[in-house]
């Protein structure tokens, strides 16, 4: 694992489920305003609790009016329909639905960043609060990318943008019919891939995670599928010290992320690619 590789050649973008044409909801003050903010330019209306004031809602005014996105007052009820059951907190934002990106796309961000890969593949995560803490972790990690399964996971809704509170418009995150092809794929393009796994015998701390690498997390019922663990490199666990025998998958995420950050942070020749 000490040879050096430069990156292979880019390879194709896995086929990806092309979203419907109807608006989604983004609701709440900070998830609209990291709505403005994105690239994605997927916002297309605002609207706002008449009466509303505040710092955060006159820069969503002033951003909203700089790119040319629509803002209408309407009554607190009025967005209680909109919004049924959320915390709007007086406003509420209509989205063109989530357009996925290609694996491709984060190895080129990595590129331009000068930086060793990192990203992220998740395996059977079922649950919305899980994926969207997910993503939001991966961003704030600066994690390259996500990979996600379009079969047996969760898909991106309006409930993971929220708790990913505005992460996904800043992250990308791909969609893939089958994950193996896509592990072999960055496998062939210098990544080592590691997935946790509370029976590995190795720890996380033992693992060189300074290289251009992708972290398989699993769901915490069901974990990694045993198809896809075999085409990891490595399984790595998690030390645990308590009578609880694993994390939450959004947490095994978390810290896997942040360990990967902090080899890198102490020694910046993360240049070890695979052959």
């Amino acid at each position: 694992m000490s040879s050096k590789k430069k990156f292979g050649p880019h390879f194709q973008s896995d086929p990806l489920k092309k979203s419907s044409e109807t608006e989604e909801i983004v609701s709440g003050s900070h998830p609209v305003l990291e709505a403005l903010r994105s690239e994605s330019n997927r916002l297309q209306k605002i609207y706002i609790a008449r009466g509303k004031r505040g710092a955060t809602i006159a820069e969503i005014r002033t951003l909203a009016r700089e790119n040319g996105v629509l803002v209408t007052e309407k009554d607190p009820a009025e967005l209680n329909r909109l919004a049924p059951g959320r915390s709007h907190q007086g406003v509420v934002g209509m989205v063109r639905p989530f357009e996925p990106a290609s694996v491709d796309d984060m190895i080129r961000l990595a590129e331009a960043q000068s930086e060793p890969p990192l990203i992220v593949i998740l395996d059977r995560i079922h649950d919305p609060q899980n994926l969207g803490s997910l993503i939001r972790t991966a961003n704030g990690a600066g994690a390259h990318g996500v990979i996600i399964s379009l079969r047996d996971s969760c898909p991106i809704t309006t409930t993971v943008s929220r708790v990913s509170t505005g992460a996904l418009e800043h992250t990308l995150v791909a969609q893939v019919p089958n994950l193996i092809p896509s592990v072999e794929r960055l496998k062939e393009s210098g990544l080592w891939v590691y997935g946790a796994a509370p029976e590995a015998d190795t720890t996380l701390y033992e693992i060189d995670l300074g290289s251009p690498v992708a972290l398989v997390i699993g769901s915490e019922e069901k974990g990694i599928r045993p198809l896809l663990k075999r085409s990891c490199d490595a399984l790595f666990r998690i030390p645990m010290y308590g009578r609880v025998a694993s994390l939450n998958a959004s947490v095994s995420g978390a810290i896997a992320l942040f360990e990967t950050q902090r080899q890198r942070s102490v020694s910046r020749n993360s240049s070890s690619f695979r052959t």
